[in-house]
C-alpha cells in the first residue's frame, strides 16, 4: 500500500498540474485549445478525488496502528501469468482451489478454551481464453468468482502471528470437473485430516494437510461412475503448495502496508518439459 507521504506529494502534484491547467484555459489563444484544457481539468479533478479518498484511508490505517491495534486484513488473488500452456482445442481456463485454516480459532468445552481449527475453501475463476505469455487480472472475473480467501469467512480479520495462517492453493484447468464438487470433497477431507493431526508441529501439519489435499484429488479422479470422475488426469497443475506468511510478511500487514506474494504451478509431460506452468500473484492487506 502506498504510504501516506507518496499519496501527500501525488496530491500536491495533481493540484499543481490543475492549477496549471486553469491557467491554460485563461490563457487559451481559442475555443479549441481551452476545450482541451477543460477535459484535463476534469480527468484531473477525478484523479485528486481518488487520490485524496486513498490518502483518507491510509491516515485512517495509520492511526489505527498508532493506536496498538491491528488492522483487519484481507487475502485476495491479483492476477495469473501464464508462461505456457498445453496444446489443446482452444484456450486453457485455469481456477484457483485455496484452502484456508485458521489456526487461531478456539471454542469453549467445559470452560476451558480448546483449539479447534476453523477451514474453508474458496474457488477463483476460471479465467476464460488464457493463452501463452498473457496476463489475467482477477478484475477480470466476475465478483462471485474472485472471493476474498482469508478469514474462513472471506471477511477482513486480524492476523496476529504468522502461524496463525494456513493457506493451500491449488491450480487446476477447467474441463468437465465441477469446481464446486471438489472444493466441498478437499474441505471434509481437510477437516478429518485437522482433526487427526492437531498436535503436530507447524511444518509437519502444513506438509501432511498438503498430502491431504493432493490425495482428495487423485482419490476423486478414481470415483468411478460418481460426479467426481469427470476430474481428468490433466486437471490438476503441478502439485498444491503452502502459499506461506513470514514474520515480516506479518509485519509489514499489522503496519497496514500490503504483502504481495507468488506461487508458481508446473506440470511436466514424461520427458520433464513444462506444458502446463503458471505464476498466481496473491496480495494481503487492509
Amino acid at each position: 500500500m502506498t504510504t501516506t507521504t507518496e499519496l501527500e506529494t501525488e496530491l500536491a502534484n495533481l493540484r499543481a498540474i490543475l492549477n496549471q491547467q486553469k491557467a491554460i484555459v485563461v490563457a487559451a489563444p481559442n475555443r479549441k485549445a481551452e476545450n482541451a484544457a477543460r477535459a484535463q481539468i476534469v480527468r484531473i479533478q477525478d484523479e485528486i478525488e481518488d487520490v485524496e479518498a486513498r490518502l483518507a484511508h491510509r491516515e485512517a490505517l495509520d492511526a489505527k496502528v498508532a493506536s496498538g491495534s491491528r488492522p483487519l486484513t484481507s487475502g485476495r488473488v491479483t492476477k495469473i501469468r501464464c508462461h505456457t500452456a498445453r496444446r489443446e482445442l482452444g484456450k486453457d481456463e485455469p481456477l484457483l482451489l485455496i484452502a484456508t485454516l485458521d489456526l487461531s480459532r478456539t471454542v469453549s468445552v467445559a470452560g476451558i478454551s480448546v483449539a479447534i481449527p476453523a477451514i474453508n475453501v474458496v474457488v477463483v475463476g476460471p479465467w476464460t481464453g488464457v493463452g501463452k505469455n498473457e496476463t489475467h487480472r482477477v478484475g477480470a472475473l466476475e465478483p462471485s468468482a474472485r472471493p476474498d480467501f482469508w478469514n474462513t469467512e472471506a471477511e477482513p480479520q486480524v492476523i496476529e502471528r504468522a502461524r496463525d495462517v494456513m493457506i493451500l492453493v491449488a491450480l487446476v484447468e477447467r474441463d468437465k470437473s465441477s469446481a464446486n464438487a471438489i472444493r466441498g470433497l478437499i474441505r471434509h477431507e481437510l477437516q478429518l485430516a485437522m482433526a487427526a493431526n492437531l498436535n503436530r508441529a507447524y511444518p509437519s501439519l502444513v506438509t501432511s494437510m498438503l498430502s491431504n489435499m493432493q490425495g482428495t484429488f487423485e482419490s476423486a479422479r478414481g470415483l468411478s461412475g460418481a460426479p467426481l470422475s469427470a476430474i481428468d488426469a490433466d486437471d490438476l497443475i503441478g502439485r498444491p503448495q503452502h502459499l506461506a506468511l513470514t514474520r515480516a510478511d506479518v509485519t509489514e500487514i499489522n503496519r497496514a502496508n500490503a504483502v504481495e506474494k507468488e506461487l508458481r504451478f508446473t506440470q511436466r509431460n514424461g520427458r520433464g518439459k513444462a506444458v502446463n506452468d503458471y505464476t498466481v500473484t496473491f496480495r494481503f492487506g487492509s
